[in-house]
């Protein structure tokens, strides 16, 4: 694996954590299969617990009231879909 295969890695874990990319410079010594490995391992951490905080809101929040406080990608339709299949 080249070095820049594993700076990419560095930037993509970067991106995941949203951290700069130099606060993460002592990993750049790490194998990019590694760092890829460890970008997953952030990805499905992430994942479980937007899912566990998603079903939390789902508990707490009357379902008429759930809208308000969803992501606006997910509360909204999307309108250009519609669009495409009149065309």
């Amino acid at each position: 694996m080249s070095h820049a295969t594993g700076q990419m890695e560095l930037q993509s874990l970067a991106h995941a954590l949203r951290r700069p990319p130099l606060s993460l410079s002592e990993l750049a010594g790490l194998p990019p299969e590694r760092l890829a490995w460890l970008e997953r391992q952030v990805l499905k951490a992430c994942e479980v617990s937007e899912q566990v905080l998603q079903q939390e809101l789902d508990r707490a929040v009357p379902w008429p009231f759930r809208r308000l406080v969803q992501p606006r990608h997910e509360a909204l339709p999307d309108l250009g879909a519609g669009k495409e299949a009149q065309s």
